[in-house]
């Protein structure tokens, strides 16, 4: 996922979530997310399906906020 844009990374399809924000070196990136290139230690605001959030309850890869709403 490193050096290719949100949108190729295609977040959607392959992980069932909607990138919304993306964060790197503590600094929120100002710009079209789809447009944004993935760096090694970026962080990324995904709004998911309760499926992923179950597949990844226990991964390093992702930290894992839930509403209950």
């Amino acid at each position: 996922m490193v050096g290719k844009t949100v949108k190729q990374v295609s977040f959607q399809t392959q992980l069932g979530g909607v990138v919304l924000s993306v964060s790197s070196n503590g600094q929120r990136i100002k710009q079209k997310v789809g447009s944004i290139v993935r760096r090694a230690g970026s962080a990324l605001l995904l709004e998911a399906a309760r499926g992923l959030v179950c597949r990844h309850v226990y991964s390093r890869d992702f930290f894992i906020a839930e509403s209950h709403g």
